[in-house]
């Protein structure tokens, strides 16, 4: 998972984030429950920079924890920077047969890369899933554009 951090996301949104992620994890664990064990996250938070709050742990609870203790960094948003970030984790991660790398973004979308400046960073055997949490129709579209779901 990788929150935004940014100076655009409010205090309001930043708890949306935080809750969005919860409630996101609740729902993989749900679809997950006979192999908990097989379900690897991570959360991290991006703004001018990216850095990882929990690795990737099966300890799911303890990642719920760290999302609901984050505390915003705030800065630009750097979409790039969170992308890569997961790019990497999940290329030095050794994962099960018939596993998938998913990276969600969660997001006010207000970030000044293109679509075409973000191709290319994540594998193409990582989906990139978004959840939107702006008010803005542009940064929604802006969101859209770069995720598969």
């Amino acid at each position: 998972f990788l929150l935004d951090a940014s100076g655009s996301v409010s205090d309001a949104m930043w708890e949306a984030e935080q809750r969005a992620t919860v409630a996101i994890i609740q729902a993989f664990e749900e679809v997950y429950a006979s192999d908990k064990d097989r379900l690897h996250l991570g959360v991290a938070q991006f703004s001018t920079d990216a850095s990882w709050e929990v690795g990737l742990s099966v300890d799911h609870e303890a990642v719920k924890a760290v999302v609901l203790r984050m505390e915003q960094e705030s800065g630009g948003t750097q979409f790039a920077k969170a992308l890569s970030l997961c790019s990497s984790k999940l290329a030095g991660y050794s994962t099960a047969a018939g596993a998938f790398e998913v990276c969600v973004l969660v997001t006010d979308g207000e970030a000044q890369e293109s679509p075409a400046e973000l191709e290319g960073i994540l594998s193409p055997d990582t989906t990139l899933m978004g959840i939107y949490v702006g008010d803005s129709a542009a940064s929604g579209e802006k969101l859209r554009a770069i995720t598969s779901c």
